[in-house]
């Protein structure tokens, strides 16, 4: 749970933070959040051998759950189902 929510928190701010920097999103930028984030997550699991913890695949599932969740939960906010939280570009 705490592999899921973490990567899901990660993956909105990340998202926020870009969309406050460059504007409008298009799909590469989600391609690159996803890709980014599939990598950080495998890094995270394997590094943890050296210190003396498991890389554990069910950890690694849930911290893709947790990208792909965010992922769709911000295009969704975005969308014109949520006017509050997506406001028209100036």
């Amino acid at each position: 749970l705490l592999h899921f929510a973490g990567y899901l928190v990660l993956t909105l701010s990340t998202l926020w933070s870009w969309k406050l920097s460059v504007g409008v999103l298009q799909p590469r930028h989600y391609v690159t959040v996803w890709m980014l984030g599939t990598l950080y997550s495998a890094f995270d699991e394997i590094t943890q051998i050296p210190v003396g913890r498991t890389c554990d695949g069910a950890d690694w599932l849930c911290d893709m759950l947790g990208i792909v969740l965010g992922l769709i939960l911000f295009r969704v906010s975005q969308s014109r189902a949520f006017p509050v939280l997506s406001k028209p570009e100036k």
